[in-house]
């Protein structure tokens, strides 16, 4: 190549580069909260403590269960305990 080529070539980079520095910051972006209760998306629906997914809608803890939070469907309550419909936790099981 010839100087005067590796001169063009040379500047180009470099107007290039300072182009790129000189961009803006994109702003930063939080991922969405999980909404309450209810679909999202194409997903099953995200249910609160005290109920689980049946089907596609939330369904509260039946008597004797509890369902604390992340659990996926409900959990029984010790032998010799009882519970109301919607408990959240093993403290509601009395």
């Amino acid at each position: 190549m010839h100087l005067r080529a590796w001169s063009l070539l040379l500047a180009a980079v470099l107007s290039a580069d300072l182009a790129f520095a000189e961009a803006p910051a994109a702003p930063e972006q939080k991922p969405p909260k999980p909404k309450p209760s209810g679909l999202t998306g194409n997903a099953l629906p995200y249910c609160e403590m005290g109920t689980y997914v049946a089907g596609n809608i939330c369904k509260p803890s039946p008597p004797g269960f509890y369902v604390p939070a992340g659990a996926r469907y409900p959990l029984r309550c010790p032998e010799g305990t009882t519970s109301r419909a919607g408990a959240r936790g093993i403290g509601d099981c009395k």
